[in-house]
């Protein structure tokens, strides 16, 4: 049985591959990725993920609240402050319901 770990660290490669448009397109580009402390796991993924795709990754961990506010305040608005924001799934229905992800 796979650990929780493991799971978080799938989601979140997941998360990043789906940035990834191929080296040749990407090399010198950057992306922000925000999450919540428990994504911290994916810091030491980042060289690797760097190396193969030319893509920079700026993590940033933020405190549950401070996540929620800031996705909700670049969903709202329209703003791009983060490429990525990596969370547990508790506002995905939200989300969906609201228009800012799709099912």
């Amino acid at each position: 049985m796979p650990h929780r770990r493991d799971l978080i660290r799938t989601a979140a490669l997941a998360a990043l591959a789906t940035s990834w448009r191929g080296p040749a397109e990407a090399a010198g580009q950057s992306i922000t990725v925000t999450g919540i402390s428990s994504f911290k796991i994916i810091e030491t993924l980042l060289p690797t993920f760097t190396k193969e795709t030319g893509i920079a990754v700026d993590l940033q961990i933020l405190p549950y609240p401070q996540l929620r506010t800031r996705a909700m305040a670049d969903l709202v608005g329209g703003t791009a402050n983060s490429d990525v924001y990596l969370q547990d799934i508790v506002w995905l229905g939200e989300w969906a319901s609201n228009g800012y992800a799709l099912p």
